[in-house]
């Protein structure tokens, strides 16, 4: 986060990355910080990142606030979701409370009805318990189809990230289509500016699935026109 900011670059979430608000500094690079599945270790990274004057977008898993994520079964090991207080504390902070489902299914698998449940659900209770309905959503698995988007639309929705995906985001890419960069733990500070830099005429919305403190972070990144 450190070197990020050392080299003029400014953690916002998705919804400023892509809508910028009146008055957004001009003299810095935005660079929209991710984390999926609302892991409680998110405090710690959300401690770091304010350090930095970053903030960013924490995707959240509704049915399993407060909970372990049993829903994993492809990790034997087990860690706890951030608490309904824990989330309003985030929002009041200034971070972005995004969708991540009600139980983070395999949309592509699920019935129409079932997918707007998990969507339309998600936004509910989020909108229930903090007073704001989240307008981005991370697809779980990063899987999705034409229907999923049509309904993730249908529900509210304005943007939609992916999970890893190579590809440029450019002002033609579809705002539910959204790409997104993986960041490694291996990854060096100067390893993680070189992605943030690109190496194109359109910045690419770096993102990515990194384990911070025991958390999945992601770095989604505008993709402006450089002159």
């Amino acid at each position: 986060m450190e070197a990020l900011r050392r080299a003029s670059y400014l953690g916002v979430s998705v919804e400023c990355l892509l809508s910028p608000p009146p008055g957004a500094p001009v003299d810095v690079t935005p660079v929209g910080i991710t984390f999926d599945d609302g892991y409680q270790d998110f405090r710690n990274a959300s401690a770091i990142m304010a350090e930095a004057g970053f903030l960013g977008t924490v995707f959240l898993i509704t049915g399993r606030m407060g909970r372990d994520n049993g829903w994993d079964d492809a990790r034997a090991d087990r860690h706890m979701h951030l608490t309904w207080d824990e989330a309003r504390a985030l929002r009041a902070a200034g971070f972005c409370l995004g969708s991540h489902t009600v139980t983070h299914p395999d949309l592509r698998r699920l019935s129409d009805e079932q997918v707007r449940w998990e969507l339309g659900g998600s936004a509910d209770q989020i909108e229930a318990h903090t007073g704001v309905r989240p307008v981005v959503l991370a697809y779980p698995y990063g899987r999705f189809d034409r229907r999923v988007v049509r309904i993730a639309r249908d529900c509210g929705y304005r943007f939609g990230v992916r999970a890893d995906s190579a590809g440029l985001n450019t002002p033609l890419t579809d705002p539910y289509l959204l790409h997104r960069m993986h960041v490694l733990d291996s990854d060096s500070a100067q390893e993680v500016l070189r992605k943030a830099r690109g190496g194109g005429w359109w910045r690419h919305p770096l993102t990515g699935l990194r384990r911070v403190a025991c958390d999945v972070v992601g770095i989604l990144r505008s993709w402006l026109h450089v002159p």
